[in-house]
């Protein structure tokens, strides 16, 4: 998540419309995002003043703010109020970001402020995960535009670094490396798993496979986990993209910035040992 805001995506809706928009909020949290969806924040709304509350979140607290537009959307008080705040943010002149804004309609209903020019998702045509996943999508094309460079050792060097370390006492972590291969043992209880790291250069493409032994049982399995597709930008690596094979717990191909792959990794390392 982008640290400016405090979440990622805003969603304003009208109730008839919430088992849909529910489904979506469910999918992005599932998927670590940062997401504002009212029936999450129960306890933050609790005695607030939800005018003001609710006008800094959809102003300036969220990277983007889906709206749901529907029949019902233009008839509620609490829905005008979202749409005017982020009105104010798509109209503030300080902000460089001119698609904060993204539509979804039900039908055409014209929202006041939302012009016909702006592109828009037919939320008929779209299951609730398929926009989930388009809104992942936005984000991290978003933040691939700010991503940091990598050579191939600088990127070598941050797996080394964020793979070896703060990790729980009872951990015991090896690397060996060579020019092609890189790979890290990790010793826990009565298992050892390991991530090896085949990188083939030519064909842009880093293989991450993984396996695991376990000690009472003396059993041993590794297996292909993932491929990595690098993208260069003339000799330096900008992002990745992740296609899953075992090792990502139900994550959907997508493009990470080349400064989190490792992180992402990690911490599906880190749900493999049981926190």
């Amino acid at each position: 998540m982008d640290e400016t805001y405090k979440y990622d995506v805003a969603l304003s809706f009208a109730g008839e419309d919430r088992k849909y928009v529910e489904e979506v909020a469910l999918f992005l949290k599932k998927k670590n995002i940062a997401v504002f969806y009212d029936y999450f924040e129960e306890e933050a709304l609790w005695g607030k003043n939800l005018i003001s509350y609710l006008e800094e979140i959809y102003t300036n607290k969220s990277k983007y703010c889906v709206v749901f537009i529907s029949q019902y959307y233009v008839q509620k008080e609490w829905t005008c109020y979202e749409s005017a705040a982020a009105m104010v943010r798509l109209l503030n002149s300080n902000m460089k970001q001119k698609d904060y804004l993204l539509p979804v309609k039900f039908d055409e209903t014209k929202v006041s402020g939302v012009l016909s020019t702006i592109g828009f998702i037919d939320g008929k045509k779209k299951t609730p995960d398929e926009l989930g996943n388009l809104i992942i999508k936005k984000l991290h094309t978003s933040d691939l535009k700010n991503s940091e460079l990598m050579s191939i050792e600088l990127f070598k060097n941050n797996l080394i670094t964020v793979l070896s370390k703060d990790f729980p006492p009872y951990w015991v972590i090896n690397c060996e490396e060579t020019e092609q291969n890189m790979r890290f043992q990790y010793t826990y209880h009565d298992f050892l798993y390991y991530l090896e790291f085949v990188f083939q250069m030519e064909e842009k493409v880093l293989l991450l496979n993984g396996g695991y032994t376990d000690l009472f049982f003396d059993t041993h399995t590794f297996i292909p986990s993932a491929k990595i597709t690098l993208n260069f930008e003339n000799e330096l690596i900008s992002n990745g993209q992740i296609v899953n094979f075992d090792f990502f717990d139900d994550m959907n191909t997508y493009i990470l910035p080349i400064s989190e792959i490792s992180g992402q990794i990690k911490k599906e390392l880190l749900k493999k040992g049981g926190l």
